[in-house]
C-alpha cells in the first residue's frame, strides 16, 4: 500500500477505535491507572477486569498498517478529580530490540494521537498532550500508536519497539507515575516480544536502573541528583531506602551497583 494511503487508513482507524474504546470498559491487556499515596500508579488488567498494581511493562501489536490502539488505559471512576486531565510524556527516543537489551531505532519514530492531539517521538524526550478526565472521575482512553518509517524508506523494521512514557495529572495534589513502557510487536517474532518483556521484567528488579536502559550508570546518577530531598507528594523512584526521602544512603546505594543490572 501506498505510504499516503497507508496513514490515511490507519487515521480512520485512530478514530473509530477510539470512539469504540470510550463506550467500553476495562479489559484484559488493558493499562490500569490508579492514585496511591497521592501519585498516579500503573498496573496490568487482567481476565475479568481484576487489577495488579503496580506494574511497568506491557505489550502491544502493531497490525497490517503499522498501527495499534491497545494497550488502552482504564482509571476506574472516582479516580481523578472531575474537571481535570490526565497526560503523557514521551522519556526516552523509540528504541528497538536488539536480542540483549535495546538500541535507538534506525530512523523509525512513533506519532501518538488522539483526535486532533498527537505528537511524534524524536531524538530525546518530547512532551506529550493531556486528555480530559470523564464526568464520574474515570479516565478510559485509547490512544492511536503509529509506527512510522526511516525517512525515504516506505516501511518500518520489523522488530520490538520500546516506547517509554510516564502519565501525569493537572491536579495539583498528584504526582507524575514512575516511568512505564510499552514493548510493540512489528511482525511476527512473538519469541523476541516475549524476550524483550521478560528483559525489561528484570530490569526492574534492578531499582538502581532509573532510566530502565539495563544498566546502572551516569543518567541514573544525574536522576537521583535531581531528585534530591524530600519526596512529595508520595514515594519517589530514586527513594532507594524507602525513607520518603532522597539522600546520601540512596546514593551510596546506587553506587554500589554501579554497571550492569545483573
Amino acid at each position: 500500500m501506498h505510504p499516503f494511503r497507508t496513514r490515511i487508513v490507519a487515521t480512520a482507524t485512530v478514530i473509530a477505535c477510539i470512539v469504540v474504546g470510550a463506550a467500553h470498559g476495562q479489559h484484559d491487556g488493558d493499562i490500569f491507572v490508579d492514585v496511591v499515596d497521592a501519585r498516579i500508579v500503573t498496573g496490568t488488567v487482567g481476565p475479568g477486569g481484576a487489577a495488579q498494581v503496580p506494574y511497568r511493562v506491557f505489550a502491544g501489536q502493531f497490525g497490517p498498517a503499522h498501527f495499534a490502539s491497545d494497550p488502552g488505559f482504564d482509571a476506574p471512576a472516582g479516580t481523578f478529580p472531575a474537571g481535570t486531565r490526565v497526560g503523557f510524556n514521551v522519556l526516552a527516543t523509540l528504541e528497538r530490540w536488539n536480542g540483549d537489551g535495546f538500541d535507538p531505532a534506525s530512523g523509525e519514530t512513533l506519532t501518538i494521537s488522539f483526535f486532533t492531539s498527537q505528537v511524534t517521538t524524536a531524538d530525546g524526550p518530547v512532551p506529550g498532550f493531556d486528555i480530559a478526565v470523564q464526568a464520574n472521575g474515570g479516565w478510559h482512553r485509547h490512544l492511536g500508536f503509529l509506527l512510522n518509517p526511516p525517512p525515504d524508506e516506505g516501511t518500518p523494521s520489523p522488530g520490538v519497539y520500546r516506547l517509554s512514557l510516564e502519565l501525569y495529572s493537572t491536579a495539583a495534589a498528584i504526582g507524575t507515575s514512575d516511568p512505564f513502557w510499552i514493548l510493540f510487536l512489528s511482525g511476527g517474532d512473538t519469541a523476541s516480544h516475549a524476550a524483550a518483556i521478560a528483559w525489561m521484567e528484570g530490569v526492574l528488579a534492578c531499582p538502581a536502573d532509573l532510566d530502565g536502559d539495563g544498566n546502572v550508570g551516569f543518567t541514573d546518577l544525574l536522576a537521583l541528583l535531581a531528585a534530591w530531598g524530600p519526596c512529595a507528594p508520595g514515594p519517589c523512584a530514586a527513594d532507594l531506602d524507602g525513607d520518603q526521602q532522597v539522600g546520601f544512603a540512596d546514593l551510596l546505594a546506587l553506587l554500589s551497583v554501579f554497571g550492569p543490572c545483573r
